[in-house]
C-alpha cells in the first residue's frame, strides 16, 4: 500500500484518458518537465525531490500507455476511459508491471454490469495488480504529491495529519476543499467507488497504522466485513480518533 499512497524511490504515475474527459487529470500530480520525451504520444511531467523521483506520464492512446507499461514499472495508472475499455487495456497489461490502478470510470455493478467487475477483478489477481473503484477518484496523497484534480495541485503541497477514506468521489473532494478553507489540512484521501478491490477496512488498517495520520474520518455506504470493521476501529481508536 505504501506505493500506492506515498513517494519510494522511483515513482511512476500513468494516466490513460479520453481526450474529452481525461487530459485534466495530468495537471492533479506534481507538475515538472519530463527532461527527455520517453514517446512522442506520452505527455510528461517529470520532478526530483530528496532524493526521490516522480514521473507522471498522460497516454492519450492504449498504445502508449502499453508502450510506456512494457518499458517502465508503473506504480498507480489511472485509467478514464469507457468501461468496457477499461477491460480492453487491463488485458494488455503486462504481468507484475503495474501495481496499483484507478479506474475512475462509472458503469460497472451500479448499474448491474458485475461482469465487467468481474473479468477485471480476475485479470487484477492474474497480473498481479490491485484495483481502486471502479467509479471513483482515486487518491489525494500529500506526501505523493497526488490530487484528484488540476485544481488541487496548488494544495497538495501543504503537510496536513487528517486522512479521509469515503466510498463518494464527490464527498472525498468536498472534504479536502472545505476542509482546507476551514484551516483543516489532509495528509491522504482515498475514493473507493464500488471497492471491487482494496476497501474500507483496507485502508482503514494502513492509515491506523500510519504516523503522518493523526485523525482518521470515513464516509461509508456499505462495508462487506462489519465485524472486521469493528475490530479495527477498537484497535486504532486509542491511538487515534476516527468519525464515520
Amino acid at each position: 500500500m505504501v506505493h500506492f499512497f506515498d513517494a519510494v524511490g522511483e515513482t511512476v504515475v500513468c494516466h490513460l484518458f479520453h481526450e474529452r474527459i481525461g487530459r485534466e487529470g495530468l495537471g492533479a500530480q506534481d507538475t515538472h518537465t519530463l527532461p527527455d520525451a520517453m514517446l512522442d504520444q506520452v505527455h510528461g511531467n517529470d520532478r526530483a525531490e530528496g532524493g526521490l523521483r516522480h514521473h507522471s506520464l498522460a497516454a492519450p492512446s492504449l498504445h502508449a500507455f502499453l508502450v510506456v507499461s512494457n518499458l517502465i514499472e508503473v506504480d498507480l495508472a489511472i485509467l478514464a476511459v469507457p468501461a468496457p475499455k477499461c477491460v480492453e487495456v487491463l488485458r494488455e497489461v503486462p504481468a507484475g508491471k503495474v501495481r496499483f490502478v484507478v479506474i475512475h470510470t462509472s458503469g460497472f455493478g451500479e448499474l448491474d454490469k458485475g461482469d465487467l467487475e468481474a473479468e477485471i477483478l480476475e485479470l487484477a489477481r492474474t497480473k498481479g495488480f490491485r484495483v481502486v473503484g471502479p467509479n471513483c477518484m482515486g487518491i489525494y496523497s500529500q506526501p505523493g504529491r497526488i490530487g484528484f484534480w488540476q485544481d488541487h495541485w496548488e494544495i497538495v503541497d501543504r503537510p496536513g495529519t487528517v486522512g479521509f477514506a469515503s466510498q463518494s468521489g464527490g464527498h472525498a473532494i468536498n472534504a479536502i476543499k472545505g476542509g482546507m478553507d476551514s484551516g483543516v489540512r489532509f495528509n491522504k484521501v482515498v475514493s473507493l467507488g464500488n471497492q471491487l478491490d482494496i476497501s474500507i477496512n483496507e485502508i482503514v488498517e494502513f492509515m491506523g497504522k500510519d504516523d503522518a495520520v493523526q485523525v482518521l474520518g470515513l464516509y461509508v455506504e456499505g462495508i462487506r466485513d462489519g465485524r472486521r470493521f469493528l475490530e479495527l476501529a477498537k484497535e486504532i481508536t486509542p491511538r487515534k480518533p476516527i468519525v464515520v
